[in-house]
């Protein structure tokens, strides 16, 4: 606002001008309407009234008594200058740009005009103008600190930090007690991501004016950029004391608690943000990001479209809202988000990594790995981007590739235990295990809780017999995301061993596969020879199996109620408990045997079946609702065994969608599965045959328990209990082990099988 004009005065005007300097706005407003109703035409009264009425808010009268001024008086800069304030007040911004501009026709040098202008383009987004207009100013005044504080708004807006930086310290020159100029440099050094010098500026700015809200609000930005979570929390609530409505500080504040993982806390402030403006953009935005991480999927998503109704068009929205949909399994939803993100964000690298992974869900492989590479392409560090590259192409078996994909993000990211730990799962698809096991531990040096690196190097130690070590660090699957197992939680102790069991009631339950049941429960015996009463709880499938495993005193199926123990141990932790090395393992077989009455149901059942020949059961699948399985094979790679001179049984339970035109059309293989109802028929018809061959699956340890000859056909990248570069196994002495010499050599396996079979047809 301009100051009043320096005139020859008349008593009345006089006093209303010195109670109009005192901020007795009223009463010099009282006296100035007097005036005017004696004098309507007087131009300094007109003029000091329309500056009063601006001071109290009433702007449109303003506009009303400096518009009678100025048409008296069409030669007073300052009359325009102040108009365009009134009208600037009002939303007017042309209108006050003209009366501006004006005044600056009679005083080029008019500085209220020079500031006001430049403030009204400021805020109208003219960075570039609103340069030029201070730029004047200064040029005629130097030392205008308000006009450099605004410069240096106006340079932040345009991204030439420096120089703003450079303004703002030329106005604490010229004003140092000047706190808006100190929190704005604060701002400033923010965003040069000089923290600590930005904290330093807050501080200063705060030791002038205490109850500043928005400095309190900034200073809790660069605590947070400074990781002290619990001090930028205090300074927003202190900010939120003074301005309970302040937007911005509980958006920020809600980000500080994000990263602190209090997502309830964080969705409140966006909840009391909602309360006050419900089209916040930013707050139904990150509202959604925080119930993504509640899982809470459905309640985000509606969070997302409710933001995309005012803003359709936000690209980061479109990109979380896909995040979303990918979290709920709808990938071509997701991409569809992706791409239309894609389309005003081209260069947004996050899109693109996001894109590849709904992508590799869709099974769009090729297309994925152009997405990763166009993500890294943008931003060459990115580094989900390169994990999800390296993912992919060892998914696609390319898996020197995938360690070049790795050790590309190592260059950006050399301390990064994830891209360590899945270094060494490429290197041990490779059969590089000693490379392997250095990967895992530079993770874990990294990162010594880092669960999955733990869990990954006892799987390579174990496959390479190292028992010791690996059964120790085989206990940090229960902290692993790849277990999709939950740790069982009990009031009584852990046993890993230590404690002596004569006596004790021991509780032994089953946790993973059938598989690892069958393969673990040989432990039971030895356990009930130290004295134990041992308690066994397995899965329903197996319990009516595992009555004829020794030892047990009481068997449960899950979901039973358990009996009243002293100490439990789950199953896969036996070997731990017992001390297990290599050349201990219990492979006394069979441990396992069929009933009497089904072997003699089976014995039936194939005693007029093909006497003269061998009997051979096949299983060549998992889970027959498994589509992606690396120890399966086509149903085409075992049919040419079938034409050699032996009957074969499938021991599958189901038909594998895959196969089941084949099967349909093949007479050679007889089909039980309705039968099998379960691992008892599966056992009985077992002992009823002359060998199994089958994959690594529940059937191969099935039959080694039960001390059948069994021929297991392994992939490139075999499970850790079958070791390495061996055709015989530790655990089953009756098993023989057919190994790919190459990733997806079936063939080559099939092959040596048929050899094998050859001979074993030819004894007698």
């Amino acid at each position: 606002m301009d100051k009043e004009p320096e005139v020859a005065l008349t008593t009345p005007l006089q006093q209303a001008a010195t109670l109009h300097q005192q901020g007795q706005l009223a009463q010099a407003d009282a006296l100035y309407a007097e005036i005017l109703r004696q004098q309507p035409e007087h131009f300094d009264a007109l003029h000091l009234a329309g500056i009063c009425a601006m001071q109290q808010g009433q702007a449109g009268r303003a506009v009303d008594l400096l518009a009678r001024a100025i048409a008296l008086n069409r030669s007073n800069p300052s009359a325009y200058s102040n108009l365009g304030l009134a009208l600037q007040s009002l939303g007017r911004g042309d209108d006050a740009a003209a009366q501006y501009e004006q005044a600056l026709k009679l005083d080029a040098d008019h500085v209220d005009a020079l500031y006001n202008l430049g403030n009204l383009l400021q805020q109208s987004q003219r960075y570039e103008q609103a340069l030029s207009r201070y730029d004047s100013l200064l040029g005629k005044y130097p030392d205008h600190a308000d006009a450099l504080a605004n410069r240096g708004n106006v340079l932040r807006s345009l991204g030439r930090r420096d120089e703003a930086l450079l303004s703002y310290r030329r106005a604490l020159a010229i004003q140092p007690n000047y706190p808006q100029v100190l929190s704005n440099c604060g701002d400033v050094l923010c965003d040069l991501k000089r923290y600590e010098d930005a904290l330093a500026s807050y501080d200063a700015a705060l030791v002038l004016a205490p109850r500043f809200p928005i400095a309190l609000s900034h200073r809790g930005i660069a605590l947070q950029a400074l990781d002290r979570h619990d001090e930028a929390l205090s300074s927003y609530d202190m900010a939120l004391a003074l301005a309970p409505g302040n937007m911005e500080a509980l958006c920020n504040q809600a980000l500080v608690l994000r990263d602190l993982r209090r997502y309830q806390a964080a969705l409140d402030n966006y909840e009391r943000v909602l309360a006050i403006h419900p089209h916040h953009l930013t707050a139904l935005w990150h509202r959604g990001l925080v119930l993504r991480e509640l899982k809470r999927y459905d309640e985000a998503l509606a969070s997302y479209d409710r933001a995309l109704l005012f803003a359709p068009q936000h690209a980061l929205i479109q990109a979380s809202r896909g995040n979303v949909l990918r979290d709920l399994g709808r990938h071509q939803e997701a991409l569809v988000c992706y791409e239309q993100a894609l389309t005003k964000l081209p260069d947004y690298a996050d899109a693109w990594s996001n894109r590849g992974a709904a992508l590799t869900k869709l099974m769009r492989h090729t297309q994925a790995l152009e997405s990763y590479t166009r993500a890294l392409a943008i931003q060459v560090d990115h580094k989900e981007a390169g994990l999800n590259l390296a993912s992919a192409l060892g998914h696609l078996g390319h898996h020197d590739a995938a360690l070049a994909a790795y050790d590309a993000i190592l260059l950006h990211h050399p301390h990064d235990a994830d891209t360590y730990m899945y270094r060494g799962v490429t290197l041990m698809s490779l059969g590089r295990y000693p490379d392997a096991l250095v990967s895992y531990a530079r993770a874990l040096e990294i990162n010594p809780e880092h669960a999955e690196a733990r869990w990954n190097d006892a799987l390579c130690r174990l496959l390479l017999g190292d028992f010791e070590a690996g059964w120790r660090q085989y206990e940090a699957r229960w902290d692993s995301q790849r277990l999709d197992v939950p740790r069982r939680i009990f009031p009584q102790a852990l046993w890993l061993g230590a404690d002596e069991v004569r006596g004790k009631r021991l509780l032994i339950h089953a946790e993973q596969g059938f598989g690892d049941t069958l393969q673990f429960c040989r432990y039971i015996p030895l356990l009930a020879g130290r004295g134990a009463e041992i308690i066994v709880e397995v899965q329903p499938e197996l319990k009516k199996l595992l009555c004829s495993l020794a030892g047990i005193d009481q068997l449960l199926a899950q979901g039973e109620a358990l009996p009243p123990f002293d100490l439990q141990c789950p199953m896969l932790s036996l070997p731990l408990a017992c001390r297990t090395t290599l050349h201990s393992i219990p492979a006394a077989v069979p441990y396992l045997h069929a009933e009497p009455v089904q072997l003699e149901y089976w014995q039936a059942q194939l005693g007029g079946l093909a006497l003269a020949v061998p009997r051979i059961g096949l299983a060549w699948r998992g889970n027959a609702a498994q589509r992606s399985d690396p120890r399966a094979l086509p149903f085409a790679t075992i049919a040419p065994i079938l034409e050699m001179p032996a009957w074969f049984a499938s021991l599958h339970i189901e038909t594998h969608v895959d196969d089941a035109a084949a099967l349909a059309a093949c007479g050679a293989l007889q089909f039980f599965g309705p039968q099998l109802k379960d691992f008892s028929d599966t056992a009985a018809l077992i002992a009823s045959l002359d060998l199994v061959i089958t994959i690594d699956t529940a059937i191969a340890h099935l039959a080694g328990a039960l001390g059948k000859p069994v021929w297991i056909l392994l992939p490139f990248n075999a499970d850790w209990r079958w070791l390495t570069d061996r055709r015989d196994s530790s655990w089953y002495p009756s098993a023989r082990l057919f190994r790919q010499t190459a990733p997806g050599d079936w063939q080559g396996v099939m092959a040596a099988v048929a050899d094998e079979l050859a001979d074993f047809l030819r004894k007698p």
